[in-house]
This record gives structure tokens, sequence and C-alpha cells, in this order.
């Protein structure tokens, strides 16, 4: 029988893993882990083929900066927009030391090609965006269209003003559009900024903000009524476990000879039910 190669997915950030995860499981053995010390790093590169680093942190950059290409390893990097806009690590990384460095937009292809001029002359870069698995959200033919929700963090960066100039384009079309934001705002520019424009822009009745922190959000989920008050409003409740969830279930179960070393702090939010 063919041996399946070790794939150890080293994650800093786990909000983009997970249907990942299942796919390559089905190709590879997978060690996904959060290592809290280089030696979890070591003992996880050992064990594996293939070391993919998600996200960056010192931990990571130290490690793919030791050269365990060297080692036979095939050195796999992704990175998303604050490895590339808000961090040194393009000026510190030896890009010479990855294989392949996946990006999640030819956008930040371009501001990291901008920071490191020689990028491509030292490694392979590819652009893989980040999907939607449309087994797990399926349209469905009930569905209010014209009842939009839009569910993020208040990051500037999540540019809400865009939002709020599309709301403005489709009540001009059709008045009966409406817009609920879910999650708390960021009292001090953006709620204000969010206010204002609004009512410049005539939106006033077509725009709500859900403040409120609903515990163990699991799933897209349908309320009658729902906490906007609307019945035929849809929302995602909790995005983060909506991903998670599944994933924490039965992540490492793939990895049959995982190494024994790795501590429970590495695999206890991989593994928790």
């Amino acid at each position: 029988m063919h041996q399946k190669k070790k794939l150890a997915i080293l994650i800093e950030v786990d909000s983009f893993i997970g249907d990942i995860y299942h796919h390559l499981s089905k190709t590879y053995e997978v060690l996904a882990i959060q290592p809290k010390t280089y030696k979890e790093i070591e003992t996880a590169v050992e064990w594996a083929d293939i070391v993919w680093f998600e996200f960056c942190n010192e931990l990571f950059a130290h490690a793919i900066n030791q050269n365990i290409r060297r080692l036979g390893k095939r050195v796999i990097a992704r990175w998303h927009r604050f490895e590339i806009v808000e961090s040194s690590f393009p000026t510190r990384i030896n890009f010479g030391f990855i294989d392949d460095l996946i990006l999640v937009s030819h956008d930040m292809l371009r501001v990291l090609r901008h920071r490191v001029p020689q990028l491509s002359q030292k490694t392979r870069t590819h652009v893989v965006w980040n999907g939607l698995n449309l087994e797990k959200f399926k349209p469905i033919p009930s569905l209010d269209k014209k009842k939009i929700v839009w569910a993020a963090k208040p990051f500037m960066r999540k540019n809400q003003p865009m939002f709020l100039q599309i709301m403005h384009a489709l009540v001009k079309r059709d008045p009966s559009y409406t817009l609920h934001v879910a999650g708390e705002q960021e009292e001090f520019v953006m709620a204000p900024y969010l206010q204002r424009t609004t009512e410049k822009l005539g939106l006033a009745r077509t725009f709500g903000i859900l403040r409120e922190q609903h515990p163990n959000m699991r799933k897209l989920l349908r309320c009658e009524p729902n906490a906007f008050g609307d019945r035929n409003a849809w929302f995602l409740r909790g995005g983060w476990c909506a991903v998670h969830a599944y994933f924490f279930a039965v992540i490492n179960r793939t990895a049959k000879s995982a190494p024994t070393e790795l501590s429970t702090e590495a695999r206890s939010p991989f593994t928790r039910k």
C-alpha cells in the first residue's frame, strides 16, 4: 500500500485552515498544531515530509531562517495580509528557504513584490484565494436576498465605508434593501462615521447594528424572531465557531503516528470537542 506523505501544518491563526485540513487529509497524513515553543516546531519538522507555515510569527520566522529545507523537507508558507502589510517579516525572512509561498490575493502579491523586489527569484509564488465551501453554504430558495447581513470584526481594513456605498446604490434601485451589521463597533472612529454617513446618504431606515454577543454560536441560523426583530433576516451567529467546531472535533485523527512530544498546549486547541 502506498504510504501517505506526512504534512505538518504549523498554525498561528486558525481561521482559514479547517476545510483545507480536511481536503489535504485525503492525500496526506496531516498533523496540525499551534506550537508554543521552538522545540515543538523542531518535533513537528522531524516528523514531517512537508512543513506548512500558516501565517507567520517570531517562532515561524526563526524556523524558516534556520533553513529546514536542508533536512530534505519541502517548506510551504501561506501569508494573508498582516505579514505583508503590518509586519517586518518581509525584510527579515530568507525567502530562498521557502519552496512555495502562497498568497490570498494578487494585490497582496503586488505589495510583497514591492517590499521584496527579488521575491520571484527567491521562491515560487502562488495566489490562491480564500474560498467558500459551497457544500456547507448552499443557496436557500426562501431567502429574502434584499435583507443583507455583514458580519466581521470592526477593523477599518474590513472596509465598512464600501458597504455603505453599495447600500446607497442598492437602495436607489429598490428601497426595500436593508443591511444589518453583526458585531460590536469601534466607538471612537467607525461608529460615529457610520452614524453620520448613514444619515447623509439617507440610509438610516435601511441600516442597523447588532451589538449583542451570543454564546455558543455554531452555525448559520434563521431565528424567528431573530435578534434584529426581522423574521426574514439571516445572519451568521458566531463566524469563528461556524468553521471551527467541526474542525476541532476531528483534527489530528489522520496523523496516526503523530509525535507524542508535543505539549498539551499545542494540541488542545485542535482536539477539544
